[in-house]
């Protein structure tokens, strides 16, 4: 729960900026969440943008009370008038973890998107992504993920997203961890 406030008064660059109460909390402040939420968008074409967006302060839950830092940096290419291409590189520093004061950590990792647009009302994408974290097994371990789906518009404040999604690791520690998962979410706006 937070504000996030933006500001596009320069030619092809928007500002954000904001408050939470940390991550992952919904109304409640777990350990005292309190963070900075913002960044920058840079039109650098009519066909290319890139966005750094970040979060810094007590994340509640995810940083056990104690100081986090992240990023998001994405670039968004428009390839053609149906295929947009998205490149996201993330990074997360906590001085704490889920309640453990003393856990320090750094994750980080990459995604990819590819979407195609079919009509005004579909849109097929698929998604790869690789994430580097020492959350899961108290060492550095790699996950991936690969997502194939549709996001279906039957309204101008509404979309569907079934979605077909494959998880793996390489580790012996999670060994539930490689599995196939089937979704649906709905996202109202108004």
């Amino acid at each position: 729960t937070g504000v996030l406030a933006t500001y596009g008064g320069y030619d092809g660059i928007t500002f954000y900026g904001g408050w939470t109460l940390g991550w992952d909390t919904g109304f409640d402040q777990y350990r005292g969440g309190s963070n900075w939420l913002g960044g920058v968008t840079f039109e650098i074409t009519d066909d290319i943008s890139f966005t750094y967006m970040s979060t810094a302060g007590n994340f509640g839950f995810r940083s056990a009370g104690e100081e986090g830092y992240s990023h998001s940096i994405v670039a968004l290419v428009t390839l053609s008038d149906r295929l947009d291409y998205v490149f996201q590189s993330d990074l997360v520093t906590a001085n704490g973890l889920y309640g453990d004061d003393d856990f320090e950590n750094e994750d980080y990792g990459i995604n990819q998107y590819l979407f195609y647009t079919l009509s005004d009302c579909w849109k097929a994408g698929v998604r790869a992504e690789w994430w580097k974290s020492d959350q899961v097994t108290g060492e550095s371990t790699s996950f991936y993920e690969l997502t194939g789906g549709l996001n279906y518009k039957p309204h101008a404040n509404v979309v569907i997203r079934p979605e077909i999604r494959y998880d793996w690791s390489p580790t012996e520690f999670v060994p539930d961890y490689n599995r196939e998962i089937f979704g649906v979410d709905a996202i109202f706006t108004f």
